[in-house]
C-alpha cells in the first residue's frame, strides 16, 4: 500500500528531483500491484517540454478470441497496460462530441508522453537529457540534491516490494558517491520506465455522476489514432508559437456550445460565442466569406 511521504524541496533542483522520484514511485506501484493512479509524466510536444499527471494505468490480461485459423502463439493470453481517466458530470448525461473529443485527445497525449519515457514512441528526442535540460535552462543539473531528497531517492531506487529491480539498484547502494544530482537522477528515472512496455492503443474514459460518485454513466473505449493526434498537436504548437491566429484554429460546431459556458451569465451576449457562430456559418456556407463579399460588391461574380 503506497505511503505518503513529505519531503521539503530546498531548491528548484530539489523540486524537479521530487517530480522525477514521484514518477519512479508510480512505476514501482504499477509493477508491484498492476495498477497505479496519479502518474506524473514529462515529455516532448514539438519544441516544448510538457509535464502532466495521468489519472490511472492498469495492467490487464487479454485473452485472444479463439478461431479455427488462429495459431497457437496468437491464442496465448498476454498483458496490456491500459491508460484510463475518470470524468465527473454535473448531469446524468454523456458529454457532447466537442467535449468528448477533448477528453480523448488529453488521454492520447498522456499516453504519448508515457511511451516517450519508456522509449516506445518515435517522438522521443535522440538525447532526452539534453532536451530536458535545455528546456529547463534555469536548473543547475550539477547541483547536489539535499540530504532529505537523497534519503527519499535511496528508499525508492534501492528498495521495492518485488525486488525485481535488483540488477538496476545494485549500482545505487551509495547514491551520494558520486553526489546525486539531476544529471544522474534523470537517466535512472528513464531506466525505470523501460520496465513498462508500450501502452495499449486503447484508452478508457469513465463518466460518473457528480452527485452520486458511485454511479457510472458509461465507460467509453477509444482506439488512439496517432495520425489524428499528431495533426492536432502540430496545429496546437503553431498556435502556441504565435504562428497562426486563434481565428485560424479549427472552430467548433456552435450547436455544441462548451458545457462550461452553460452557467455563464454573459453567454447570450458573449462576443467570443458570436464570433464562433459567424465562423461556423461562414464555414458551412450560410454567409459569404470576405472574398466572396468583395466579388459581389464589384460585380465580378455576375456574368
Amino acid at each position: 500500500m503506497p505511503v505518503d511521504v513529505v519531503v521539503v524541496a530546498a531548491s528548484k533542483e530539489d523540486a524537479w528531483a521530487l517530480r522525477l522520484l514521484a514518477m519512479v514511485s508510480a512505476v514501482n506501484v504499477l509493477l508491484d500491484t498492476g495498477i497505479a493512479r496519479e502518474i506524473p509524466v514529462v515529455g516532448r510536444i514539438g519544441p516544448f517540454l510538457v509535464y502532466g499527471v495521468i489519472d490511472q494505468i492498469e495492467r490487464k490480461m487479454v485473452i485472444p478470441s479463439v478461431s479455427a485459423t488462429a495459431s497457437a502463439h496468437s491464442s496465448v493470453p498476454y498483458f496490456e497496460y491500459i491508460l484510463s481517466d475518470t470524468k465527473t458530470r454535473v448531469s446524468k448525461s454523456l458529454p457532447r462530441k466537442t467535449q468528448s473529443t477533448q477528453n480523448i485527445l488529453q488521454c492520447a497525449i498522456y499516453a504519448r508522453l508515457f511511451n516517450q519515457l519508456s522509449g516506445n514512441h518515435p517522438d522521443i528526442p535522440i538525447d532526452f537529457a539534453q532536451f530536458f535540460f535545455s528546456s529547463l535552462s534555469y536548473l543547475d543539473k550539477t547541483r547536489r540534491l539535499s540530504p532529505q531528497v537523497l534519503t527519499h531517492a535511496r528508499s525508492l531506487l534501492c528498495c521495492t516490494e518485488s525486488g525485481s529491480y535488483e540488477s538496476l539498484s545494485a549500482t545505487l547502494l551509495d547514491l551520494d558517491d558520486p553526489p546525486m544530482t539531476l544529471a544522474t537522477l534523470l537517466p535512472l528515472t528513464l531506466a525505470w520506465f523501460k520496465f513498462i512496455p508500450r501502452l495499449s492503443s486503447t484508452i478508457e474514459i469513465e463518466y460518473r455522476y457528480q452527485r452520486e460518485p458511485d454511479t457510472v454513466l458509461a465507460t467509453v473505449k477509444e482506439t488512439i489514432d496517432e495520425t489524428w493526434v499528431t495533426q492536432r498537436l502540430e496545429r496546437g504548437v503553431l498556435f502556441w508559437q504565435g504562428k497562426i491566429h486563434q481565428s485560424e484554429m479549427e472552430t467548433f460546431d456552435v450547436t455544441e456550445v462548451p458545457s462550461r459556458c452553460g452557467p455563464c451569465a454573459y453567454r447570450l451576449n458573449c462576443d467570443w460565442l458570436q464570433e464562433q457562430q459567424r465562423l461556423h456559418e461562414q464555414k458551412v456556407g450560410l454567409i459569404p466569406t470576405s472574398a466572396d463579399s468583395d466579388m459581389t460588391k464589384s460585380g465580378k461574380c455576375h456574368p
